[in-house]
């Protein structure tokens, strides 16, 4: 059998889909690869190629509009009022999450498209990035209540893998939390500022608007 992408990790054919998005030839072959793997990471990136790739018979373009056509007063006006707004949209899943944006336009009837953020992660100098961001929040370090540290999304993710983290979910590890919301449960073990699943979450929300801002410059804040 066929398997160009035999050698490669998980975190490898990432990196290839996310590179390769515009040729089918490569994404079908990363897609082909992904039934051979059973990790967790895999399966995430299989089910989002599924979607990818779901989705592509769906697409409209966006009705165009002529570059000549002038803008009436009202257009203009928009466009002063409003042509910098930024809208982003939060995509919490239960495994991983993503951000979007999506900039106004003033052009009527102009359908605008949401762009992904891609965050870096691992070791800078290979300028890994990925725009599927793993559900996860960890808590590093012994000790009392309020010491150690907190990690989240990719830093959490690593560390584990690595096992330099270890412990039980909902104490020391959390994942799949936000099926958790709406319980009323509590994690009577865990640090103070991660006992509840909305904590764990107000967390991992704001470390994903942290790493927007860094990813996208202030002007994104």
């Amino acid at each position: 059998m066929n398997r160009p992408y035999f050698k490669h990790s998980s975190r490898q054919l990432q990196e290839e889909f996310e590179k390769h998005k515009a040729d089918l030839s490569i994404v079908r072959a990363l897609r082909a690869e992904l039934d051979h793997r059973r990790t967790q990471w895999a399966l995430q990136l299989r089910e989002k190629i599924d979607a990818y790739l779901k989705a592509l018979p769906a697409a409209v373009p966006p009705p165009a509009v002529p570059r000549s056509a002038p803008l009436t007063a009202t257009q203009n006006a928009r466009s002063v009022i409003g042509g910098s707004m930024k809208f982003f949209g939060i995509d919490l899943g239960t495994s991983t999450c993503s951000v979007s944006y999506a900039v106004n336009n003033p052009r009527p009837n102009f359908i605008q498209r949401p762009t992904e953020v891609s965050f870096r992660w691992g070791d800078p100098l290979r300028g890994n990035k990925s725009s599927v961001v793993p559900s996860v929040v960890a808590r590093s370090g012994s000790g009392g209540s309020g010491q150690g540290a907190t990690l989240f999304a990719f830093e959490a993710e690593e560390t584990l893998e690595f096992n330099q983290v270890q412990g039980r979910n909902c104490q020391e590890v959390f994942r799949s939390v936000k099926s958790h919301l709406g319980t009323g449960r509590s994690y009577v073990r865990a640090d103070p500022s991660l006992n509840t699943p909305v904590k764990v979450w107000a967390g991992l929300i704001r470390r994903l608007c942290e790493m927007t801002v860094a990813e996208k410059g202030k002007e994104f804040d």
